[in-house]
């Protein structure tokens, strides 16, 4: 495991040409942080690859943290731009390195999800809704920034954060 070198990551917005030049980096980071997780959707860390890296999302953008040249974090999949007449928007995975120092990693991640949840209201969205794909991200994002199991029948199995 390769040891985090300063106190803080920086996060960046990138394109998803810019996630794909970073491809191996980002698959590797994706793969050690994923190791040994209880998934609460299909598709395992496969499927967080796939849809973290390959998926068109022309709309979108990631927030990639970087220690260094290193990738030790990110939020996949976040809005960029807001359509006339939506209210909501989802997001894609999130991980945080397990290189990192729990206290850095714990503050990574929340730094992340409040960029995220700032640039969303900036854009004029009133909530997010997505799938939580792990038991640990259910417990963080519970936990730490008030997400709910939604209670709409059409959405069973998504989760909930009011803007």
């Amino acid at each position: 495991m390769e040891p985090h070198r300063t106190g803080k990551p920086r996060i960046y917005l990138r394109s998803r040409k810019e996630v794909q030049r970073r491809a191996k980096d980002i698959e590797a980071a994706i793969r050690k942080a994923f190791e040994g997780a209880e998934f609460t959707t299909g598709g395992g860390v496969d499927g967080v690859v796939h849809h973290s890296i390959s998926l068109d999302s022309s709309d979108k953008g990631h927030l990639i943290a970087m220690d260094h040249d290193r990738v030790v974090g990110a939020l996949f999949h976040v809005p960029i731009k807001r359509h006339p007449g939506e209210e909501f928007t989802g997001v894609g995975w999130l991980f945080t390195s397990p290189s990192l120092p729990k206290d850095v990693r714990r503050e990574l991640g929340n730094r992340l999800v409040r960029r995220f949840h700032d640039d969303a209201r900036r854009l004029g969205y009133k909530r997010i809704v997505t799938s939580i794909g792990t038991v640990d991200g259910v417990a963080f994002l519970g936990k730490h920034h008030g997400y709910y199991q939604s209670p709409d029948p059409n959405l069973t199995g998504y989760w909930v954060k009011d803007l």
